[in-house]
């Protein structure tokens, strides 16, 4: 599948879960910023919504798509 469509590493797509407790950012194509003054590498990034604290959850380079039954998740 070509994302390439969807590359906006300056506004990565965002969600939430249901309960709103994080925000999470993702690019699929290019690294996104995550932890200030950290490589900019991240695949995706958590920011929980009370602190403010951000953690890279994946490396760009290593992303990968897999259907797990019905659902596309990324690894």
């Amino acid at each position: 599948i070509d994302l390439t469509s969807l590359d906006n590493a300056k506004n990565p797509r965002t969600a939430a879960p249901p309960d709103n407790s994080a925000l999470f950012s993702f690019n699929p194509c290019s690294p996104i910023p995550c932890v200030k003054g950290a490589a900019l590498s991240a695949a995706v990034c958590q920011a929980l919504v009370n602190t403010n604290t951000k953690y890279s959850c994946g490396d760009q380079s290593t992303a990968s798509f897999k259907y797990e039954g019905d659902t596309l998740v990324m690894r």
